[in-house]
């Protein structure tokens, strides 16, 4: 007798279906999965051993050497400490101690008569002065920067005339130190080496003085007066776009921050944005001013302002240099000199005193 297969049923035939397109899928996968091994084998092969050509000939195997990813750091430039005030004091220029007491830095020759103006370098190493005389012509007039560690004595511009005022240091740039002055009626620029000197082309009429520089060393604040009449000013170095601040006003004194300048109104100091916002601090005082009515000297921190202050009434404030808070508060008087002279117009140096360590600290 022969036997009869039996009939597979459908259920059977369903899930053998279902079996072998699993396996299918399973294969598939094991062949990409390989296939990507094979490829990450290559490229690291190719990595460590360093397989290609050069030129006509064949490559030995080299070990690539991947250096290390450099962190990326961020620096931000910490701000000088504030050293001793310096002023003029008769043909001497002195630094106030703590005590109120004058420590003498620099004594003028013999035939030195009358210191104009004062100003520290940047980095507090230099000094640089104007000097001038009123009849009695002197082979030392002339603008002048003093080394402090070696006391060296450089005449920088011999020029007779009419003074040298108002000294300003540029910030450091790319091409050094400059510095701006007044002689006569006009503001110049010249490198700290001495080597050229260049009007600066501020497109005023009147009397210009005063230059501050911004903290970029790409602009300037001056004062210039027309008639009776003195206004503020910033221009860029190149003498493009002036803009004119304040009317009535004078000294004008840029931020080591590059916020705001102070400058001498006619009831006290004032500050302004240098986009002309008026940012003086609200008081009770007539016309909104701060301190006293003199020339405006910025701590190299910018926390503080000084100036020197010649008393006309005894009932008010007492002649010296004083110190204030940038916002007008503990006004002190910290020494009883003005520096104060026939030429001179009591404008106070602040030193600036960098870091002893690199000054630069990681944000």
């Amino acid at each position: 007798m022969t036997a009869v297969a039996a009939p597979i049923p459908e259920e059977h035939e369903t899930l053998q279906a279902l079996i072998e397109e699993a396996r299918r899928r399973a294969r598939q996968r094991r062949q990409r999965y390989a296939a990507v091994v094979a490829l990450a084998a290559a490229a690291g092969a190719s990595l460590y051993f360093g397989i290609g050509r050069s030129g006509s000939g064949s490559a030995g195997p080299t070990v690539a050497r991947l250096a290390p990813r450099a962190p990326v750091q961020h620096f931000v430039r910490r701000p000088a400490r504030n050293g001793p005030l310096t002023v003029i004091s008769g043909n001497e220029i002195s630094a106030i101690s703590s005590r109120q007491s004058l420590r003498t830095l620099f004594r003028c020759s013999a035939n030195c008569y009358e210191f104009q103006s004062i100003a520290w370098s940047p980095d507090g190493k230099r000094l640089a002065f104007g000097v001038t005389s009123v009849a009695n012509p002197s082979t030392y007039n002339g603008l002048h920067i003093i080394e402090l560690a070696t006391g060296k004595d450089r005449l920088l511009r011999d020029v007779p005339g009419d003074g040298w005022s108002d000294v300003a240091w540029s910030p450091l740039g790319s091409d050094g130190f400059k510095l701006a002055y007044v002689s006569g009626l006009t503001i110049y620029i010249v490198p700290a080496d001495g080597r050229g000197s260049a009007e600066l082309r501020t497109g005023t009429k009147g009397y210009d003085s005063s230059p501050s520089w911004s903290p970029d060393g790409t602009r300037i604040a001056f004062a210039s007066r027309s008639g009776r009449i003195s206004s503020i000013y910033t221009v860029g170095i190149d003498g493009s776009h002036r803009r004119l601040l304040a009317r009535r006003a004078s000294a004008p004194a840029w931020s080591p921050d590059g916020r705001m300048i102070a400058y001498r109104s006619a009831c006290g100091i004032k500050l302004i944005a240098p986009s002309g916002r008026d940012l003086t601090p609200r008081n009770s005082y007539r016309c909104d001013a701060i301190g006293l009515t003199a020339k405006p000297v910025w701590s190299p921190d910018g926390k503080k302002i000084a100036f020197a202050h010649l008393s006309r009434d005894a009932s008010f404030a007492a002649s010296g240099t004083y110190v204030m808070n940038a916002d007008g508060t503990r006004l002190t008087r910290v020494s009883r000199e003005t520096g104060l002279g026939p030429m001179s117009e009591g404008h106070p140096a602040w030193r600036p005193l960098l870091p002893w360590r690199p000054p630069f600290r990681r944000a």
